[in-house]
């Protein structure tokens, strides 16, 4: 059975799963629509309620059986650590995914009941199940918000018609704005954009520049390149090359690096170069973000620990703070003073924002008879001064 007010559509799932990386293909190049496995369920033995024992030990064996089918339908390590999240999730309605079962053992077997099972697991309802379960899960967490930033580097020939950065932006903007994700116009930063020498240092700074929701979590950055590779009955033959990294402004951290190459074919070249960018694009981004969304989604459900280093502070600074990210920051779990010796406290926090976003919510506090100013910020540790 689904879970009612769950379903989708096939095309946002398709949209979905592409995005999450869960699919590196469409579902209609998945090989067969179900797979089977062998599943053992063992549940206790209640003398007065044997039925109650025998539908435990038929679950857990469902369950089983979906989880080891589950190997075969997620292939890929990135697929497996999507799943990972909502693994719980998804496998407590296993039988939903079961089209068919036979019972190859049913009995009581001393102090428990024992169940196996050989099952047929339905690929389509698995993968929408996860889809689902991913959706809610981020509507929880919240997306990244974006900047993207491709470098041009020319093609001898003008193949492309117009700049190349240009026209992979706007289709990797294209990709993953219809999943929703926020995008931070890279004309409101202080860069230029065709400086084909510009670096990701120039890039991180100028975004952590930006304030508060202006501000992007993550930067696509790139190069872009395509070239004439003849023409053939009429058809130009194009050829676009492209390297990604995605990269977490607040720490500077690589989250997922690619580089591909792909070809066009168009009798008019411009558009040759425009298809050979868009076929680079939807190939690369959804590789990337199989591993952005998988690191993303871990960190924000998992909240991290970041240390505070208070500078210029006196004893009672560092409890005033203390006490202010303990009461009146959002995201913070729970703050732990670890130390204090010659004016420099140390303070561990845990909390569901990035070092970047701590430290935008501390410059903007007020302090009863001092501020904080933002001196070094770090993936796993801020460091900021007292002024009084």
């Amino acid at each position: 059975m689904r879970r009612p007010g769950r379903r989708v559509g096939m095309g946002v799932l398709l949209a979905a799963l592409a995005v999450w990386g869960l699919l590196a293909a469409p579902v209609g190049a998945q090989q067969g629509d179900t797979e089977q496995a062998h599943g053992v369920g063992v549940a206790t033995y209640r003398g007065g309620d044997a039925a109650r024992s025998r539908d435990e030990a038929l679950q857990a064996a469902l369950r089983d059986a979906v989880e080891k089918a589950s190997g075969v339908m997620l292939a890929s390590q990135s697929i497996t650590q999507n799943f990972e999240l909502v693994k719980d999730e998804v496998l407590s309605n296993s039988q939903g995914y079961v089209k068919t079962y036979q019972l190859t053992v049913d009995r009581r077997d001393g102090e428990t009941y024992r169940v196996e099972v050989d099952a047929l697991v339905v690929r389509k309802a698995f993968l929408e199940e996860i889809s689902n379960s991913l959706e809610s899960l981020y509507q929880r967490v919240g997306k990244p918000r974006v900047l993207v930033v491709v470098r041009n580097t020319p093609g001898k020939d003008g193949a492309a018609g117009a700049a190349p950065n240009q026209l992979l932006v706007k289709e990797i903007q294209k990709i993953l704005i219809k999943q929703g994700f926020t995008f931070i116009d890279p004309r409101s930063l202080p860069l230029e954009l065709d400086d084909e020498n510009i670096s990701l240092k120039d890039v991180l700074e100028a975004t952590r520049g930006q304030a508060g929701g202006s501000a992007a979590d993550v930067v696509i950055l790139g190069d872009a390149a395509v070239a004439g590779q003849g023409v053939k009955s009429g058809f130009h033959t194009v050829q676009a090359d492209v390297t990604l990294d995605v990269v977490r402004v607040a720490s500077g951290q690589v989250m997922a690096s690619d580089t591909i190459s792909q070809r066009g074919l168009h009798p008019v070249q411009s558009t040759a170069a425009v298809t050979a960018l868009r076929n680079a694009a939807e190939e690369i981004v959804p590789r990337l973000m199989q591993q952005v969304s998988y690191q993303w989604i871990k960190a924000q459900q998992e909240g991290r620990r970041i240390e505070v280093v208070v500078n210029d502070a006196s004893f009672t600074d560092v409890m005033a703070l203390r006490d202010v990210l303990s009461s009146r920051t959002a995201g913070v779990r729970r703050v732990r003073q670890r130390s204090f010796r010659q004016g420099t406290g140390l303070l561990e926090v845990e909390s569901f924002q990035d070092s970047g976003s701590l430290a935008e919510a501390l410059h903007a506090m007020k302090f009863d008879g001092f501020r904080l100013e933002i001196m070094d910020v770090q993936d796993s540790r801020l460091t900021v001064k007292v002024v009084h």
